[in-house]
């Protein structure tokens, strides 16, 4: 099983959004990915950013569990397709704050 992280809007750097998590998860023999959404890179859509949703689904054809941040979980749903199992939608997450 992995997990497939989708951050909130106006989010410019997803895996970092995620990266406190993954070293966890990785212990628990989880596997995971944040999925970088086109229209917080400049361009794109609610549509463009769950092709890319479905895109991270393909890459692999382990079952996956979609975990999304705010906006995130609109892009979920929009994007849920097998081999997704489970949708976890997460209202509040705060990261610790970059350093430098």
């Amino acid at each position: 099983m992995r997990l497939v992280f989708v951050h909130g809007a106006l989010v410019r750097d997803g895996a970092w959004w995620w990266s406190r998590l993954a070293p966890l998860l990785a212990e628990a023999g989880i596997d995971s990915v944040a999925v970088e959404l086109p229209s917080c890179g400049g361009g794109g859509d609610l549509h463009d950013d769950a092709a890319a949703v479905r895109a991270a689904l393909e890459a692999s054809d382990e079952p996956a569990l979609l975990c999304g941040h705010s906006y995130g979980g609109m892009v979920i749903t929009e994007a849920a397709a097998p081999p997704a199992r489970r949708l976890i939608f997460i209202d509040s997450f705060l990261p610790e704050r970059r350093h430098g």
